[in-house]
């Protein structure tokens, strides 16, 4: 999965939310230089020694800053699920 967008888009706090089940924002100065790759799990947890039945995605958290825009290209891939954030708090309409 990889997560795209303007800078301050909430890319970083949409993935730390997903990540721990909650809204966790990131602080202003807590931005991603370039590129963070993390492991999410999704489903429950297996219960008293079961097998592990939840689905594993790796989730790529590109920085938004325009001077990362030309290093990302190598990493847009075909057949990756595309998670496109945009600022809504620069929103003017």
């Amino acid at each position: 999965m990889v997560l795209t967008g303007a800078g301050e888009a909430g890319k970083s706090s949409t993935l730390r939310g997903m990540k721990h089940g909650e809204p966790l924002p990131f602080a202003a100065d807590e931005r991603t230089v370039q590129l963070d790759v993390h492991t999410l799990l999704f489903g429950a947890p297996p219960a008293d020694g079961g097998a592990d039945e939840r689905t594993i995605v790796s989730s790529w958290d590109f920085g938004g800053q325009p001077e990362y825009a030309a290093g990302q290209q190598q990493y847009l891939v075909a057949g990756a699920l595309y998670l496109l954030l945009l600022p809504a708090h620069r929103c003017t309409d």
